[in-house]
């Protein structure tokens, strides 16, 4: 994995960035990566995705099927209309989204930081290394009018 954390424009502003308040912070990284600390900025929404999991819970289910077809409907279909089938349904379906989610933002490689789905910083799940590098990044830019 590379060292270099990146900072992606996603938009170019050209305006000031001294009022510039973070409302959302969203993380993404997969499941063969450490999970992040889940953190909190306060007055910040902050999101954390794992991408991936939609793999596993398939898998966890498919173990138990049976190889006839028939004897498989039969185990899908009550397996399915269980309590535990709906919620591993559900996990699947939530896990999709979430990569859904980091495909409509343009997120290339994990990990990453989006930052008011305008900024995304590649190489760590760390929110607060990510907010200094974005602050950084603002008050060094020559676009401010």
């Amino acid at each position: 994995m590379k060292n270099l954390f990146y900072l992606v424009l996603l938009f170019s502003p050209f305006f000031s960035f001294a009022d510039y308040k973070i409302s959302k912070v969203e993380v993404f990284s997969d499941t063969s990566m450490v999970i992040p600390v889940k953190k909190s900025i306060p007055n910040v929404e902050v999101l954390y995705y794992i991408l991936g999991e939609g793999a596993n819970f398939k898998a966890a289910v498919n173990k138990n099927v049976p190889n006839n077809l028939a004897d498989a409907q039969v185990y899908m279909n009550k397996y399915i209309n269980s309590e535990e089938g709906a919620n591993i349904l559900n996990k699947i379906v939530d896990s999709y989204q979430k990569t859904g989610r980091a495909f409509s933002l343009g997120v290339k490689e994990l990990p990453a930081i989006v930052i008011d789905e305008r900024y995304v910083i590649y190489g760590s799940s760390n929110i607060v290394m990510a907010v200094n590098t974005l602050n950084t990044y603002l008050n060094n830019k020559d676009f401010k009018k």
